[in-house]
């Protein structure tokens, strides 16, 4: 498959990344979010689970591989990274607004 390609930077760190596909939007915005009645340990897991998803789906439409996984993102990106990542790929798929870019990308580089 073809996608979209931008270059991720920070801090002298370069990452390619892409939008998700369609059947990978459908599936992420599918899922039943939990409920303030379920316990917040499950809660958190359910965004935890939905936030890697929308980083390895993005990470690897742009590699066209299956490289990123769980476990490569918990031990090669630290937590500003991976915020600021994933707020990018959100973006180049239209699912949040693109009003400032993230802190990795350009203003010429947003939508």
């Amino acid at each position: 498959m073809a996608f979209r390609k931008k270059i991720f930077e920070m801090d002298g760190l370069k990452i390619e990344y892409s939008p998700l596909s369609v059947k990978q939007t459908e599936d992420v915005m599918s899922r039943k979010r939990p409920t303030d009645d379920i316990p917040a340990a499950e809660r958190l897991e359910f965004f935890r689970k939905w936030n890697r998803d929308v980083l390895c789906f993005g990470l690897n439409n742009a590699a066209g591989t299956d490289e990123w996984t769980p476990e490569k993102l918990n031990t090669d990106l630290d937590p500003v990274v991976y915020d600021e990542l994933e707020m990018a790929i959100l973006r180049m798929t239209k699912l949040v607004k693109n009003e400032t870019p993230a802190v990795g990308e350009s203003a010429a580089a947003t939508l």
